[in-house]
C-alpha cells in the first residue's frame, strides 16, 4: 500500500491517471528499499543497489520523441535524437500508456523536467 496520500490526486485525474494506489516523490532511500523488498534488487558489499536489468539494459538514444509543433517546431534542434512526431500520435500514446498504469497494482510518480 502506498505509503502516502500526499499527492496532487486532482492533478494526477486531470491528466488521466486515476489509480489510487500510488507512491508520489518518494525519496532516493524509500525507493532503494521499495525495489529491495519487492526482490527487483539487492545491496552489494558497498550498499548499492544492485538491479538485473536482463537484456533491457539502458535507453535507446533513438526512443525520445517531440511533438513538433508551432511552439516548439523552431527552437528544437531537429536531429537523430530530437525526433519529431505529430500531436496525434502523442495523444495515442498517453491513452495507451495511462489505461496500462491505470490497471497496475501500484504505481511511483515523480515529477520532474525532461
Amino acid at each position: 500500500m502506498p505509503s502516502s496520500k500526499n499527492y496532487p490526486s486532482g492533478q494526477l485525474t486531470e491528466t488521466g491517471l486515476t489509480n489510487e494506489n500510488i507512491f508520489y516523490q518518494e525519496s532516493p532511500e524509500t525507493l532503494t528499499q521499495q525495489a529491495v523488498d519487492r526482490g527487483q534488487g539487492t545491496f552489494n558489499n558497498t550498499g548499492a543497489l544492485c538491479i538485473n536489468t536482463g537484456k533491457f539494459t539502458g535507453r535507446s538514444p533513438l526512443d525520445k520523441f517531440i511533438v513538433k509543433d508551432t511552439i516548439k517546431g523552431k527552437s528544437v534542434n531537429w536531429n537523430n535524437f530530437n525526433i519529431p512526431i505529430d500531436e496525434k500520435y502523442f495523444f495515442q500514446l498517453k491513452t495507451k500508456l495511462l489505461d496500462y498504469l491505470n490497471k497496475r497494482d501500484e504505481v511511483w510518480v515523480r515529477d520532474c523536467d525532461a
